[in-house]
């Protein structure tokens, strides 16, 4: 119950399970009646609770037009719960069942940009080196959960840059542990036009 914000689910499954388990105690050991009405209203409270938000959980809709294909609109609560949690566009349109080009509408007209939910750090190499003295195995992947759980949401192409100018021998150290293939790169006419071998199959 202090725990904020109150997770309704739980708070129902606990008072359900304590009316069933006091009902059927009840034919052998005294439960007062006031106890019983008292928690059952508190059931039927919780049910219709979350039986509204349930309702109201629906955040895609169709506004139908005078002419044309109906609109599709989606809540703006929703939409920007799902841009701070840190899902792309392309991952939102597959969820919401839409386009990504009717996502990108929908941010515009909301004022919604994913490049305003990161932070604006100007020190970033001073917190990279912060999380290295405490956790120097760190790579890309940990080095920004351990931003993100600090509360600073940085790109990837920003902690890549940060990471090789402060620990750049350990980015190698950790590449050769892992056996990295450093691919090569051809700028070639047509497909198949060039055919490049690393192995001894060319002797075949």
């Amino acid at each position: 119950m202090q725990r904020l914000p109150l997770d309704l689910d739980y708070l129902y499954f606990i008072c359900t399970n304590d009316l069933i388990l006091i009902t059927s105690h009840a034919s052998r050991e005294h439960v007062p009646h006031e106890v019983m009405q008292c928690l059952s209203n508190l059931c039927s409270v919780l049910s219709n609770c979350l039986d509204t938000r349930r309702t109201s959980s629906v955040v895609v809709n169709e506004i139908a037009g005078p002419t044309g294909r109906p609109k599709i609109t989606v809540s703006e609560q929703h939409l920007r719960r799902l841009i701070e949690v840190g899902l792309t566009v392309s991952c939102i349109s597959k969820l919401l069942g839409m386009s990504t080009s009717t996502v990108e509408r929908r941010m515009q007209e909301f004022g919604i940009s994913v490049r305003g939910t990161y932070s604006q750090l100007t020190d970033e190499d001073n917190l990279v080196v912060a999380i290295k003295t405490t956790s120097p195995h760190s790579g890309y992947i940990m080095m920004r959960g351990h931003l993100k759980a600090r509360g600073h949401r940085v790109q990837w192409s920003r902690v890549w840059e940060s990471m090789n100018r402060v620990d750049s021998a350990g980015v190698l150290a950790r590449l050769s542990q892992l056996g990295h293939v450093v691919r090569r790169s051809y700028s070639v006419q047509a497909p198949l036009s060039l055919m490049h071998l690393d192995t001894d199959h060319k002797l075949i």
